[in-house]
């Protein structure tokens, strides 16, 4: 419920964004989640969960990387630290599941989820203050030049199939692999324990993926950009499908999560490469409803897949699609052949 909120709010987001609201969008995402999660330390009923979740689905949609991109975008002129701003956005919201999940889950051990959710609420406010005081000042005057010079756009231009697909086909896989790994892998006699630590590679691989992307060796063309994390992504699933032991499917996830931390670091680099900055924050917002649809559908769609057909030809077809996908994608041709920011601009 929180995902399909996030999906259907991420449209009007990217157009406040456009309009150089990119901060205001994240002080009102931050503080509607900090007491969304106030409040739901008194929640006793399902009710209150469920209200629990559309507010924070919102909230996702106002301070999660949709923002944060739009800011950097129109914030930082130069292209090659614009790239390296977005990949630092990346890279830290990549410490979320590596990090920021095992110690929360420590919080939740050790003091309970109603004291858990009231500390990360002060995370929250704490790290708004800091957005407030150290990173909003400094980026606002690039970011209200940059709404000048973009005003004179006036037609936003329309996201086709061939750029939005890759994402959300990628989303749909990656929600796919994380509903029904582990509980395949225990089916096939694996610990419980075992199966989440080759789950979790699909969220540690996500980091180097995207340390390697802000290297500039994957070339730096639009094509490369949006192929290259499909192949890898295909491959992955390709191995997983086929394995039959840990090691293989360690080695299958692992490059499907290089693939996903590189495919998140494409999308707004893909943008601004095909369209420029002007309607970067709608373009992204009109994607992420895309992902945001695939997050929310993804499991119970793949659950019902898996019943049908089965682990491997399910896993065996997703990776048919993205290398489909990926062909596709590689013969678009941008307005430049390079993406600025990368090893080679």
């Amino acid at each position: 419920l929180g995902l399909l909120v996030m999906a259907l709010a991420a449209p009007l987001v990217g157009h406040a964004i456009d309009r150089g609201h990119a901060p205001r969008t994240m002080r009102a995402g931050a503080l509607l989640a900090a007491i969304t999660l106030l409040a739901s330390t008194a929640a006793t009923s399902l009710i209150g969960l469920y209200l629990t979740w559309i507010a924070l689905g919102l909230a996702m949609a106002l301070m999660l990387y949709e923002p944060a991109f739009g800011l950097v975008q129109r914030a930082i002129e130069d292209p090659v630290e614009r790239f390296r701003g977005l990949a630092t956005v990346t890279i830290f919201g990549g410490l979320a599941s590596t990090i920021c999940i095992p110690l929360i889950a420590m919080l939740v051990d050790a003091a309970g989820w109603r004291w858990t959710h009231g500390a990360l609420a002060m995370a929250l406010l704490i790290g708004a203050v800091v957005m407030e005081t150290l990173a909003f000042p400094a980026l606002r005057d690039h970011a209200d030049s940059a709404q000048e010079s973009d005003s004179i756009t006036p037609v936003r231009p329309r996201v086709p199939w061939r750029v939005g697909a890759p994402f959300a086909l990628s989303t749909l896989a990656a929600m796919a692999l994380s509903a029904l790994l582990i509980a395949t892998l225990i089916d096939r006699g694996q610990s419980p324990t075992a199966a989440a630590y080759v789950l979790a590679l699909l969220g540690i691989m996500q980091l180097p993926g995207r340390l390697w992307v802000l290297s500039g060796r994957h070339g730096g063309s639009v094509a490369t950009m949006l192929a290259g994390p499909l192949m890898l992504q295909a491959a992955g699933l390709a191995i997983v499908a086929i394995s039959q032991g840990l090691p293989g499917v360690g080695i299958g996830v692992a490059l499907f999560g290089v693939g996903a931390g590189w495919s998140t670091l494409a999308r707004p680099m893909v943008i601004q490469a095909l369209y420029g900055s002007a309607h970067a924050g709608s373009l992204n917002g009109s994607i992420a409803r895309l992902q945001g649809f695939a997050r929310a559908a993804g499991p119970l769609a793949a659950a019902a897949a898996y019943h049908a057909f089965g682990y491997a030809t399910l896993f065996g077809t997703l990776a048919i699609l993205l290398a489909a996908l990926a062909a596709v994608a590689a013969l678009i041709k941008p307005r430049s052949a390079v993406i600025a920011g990368s090893g080679q601009a």
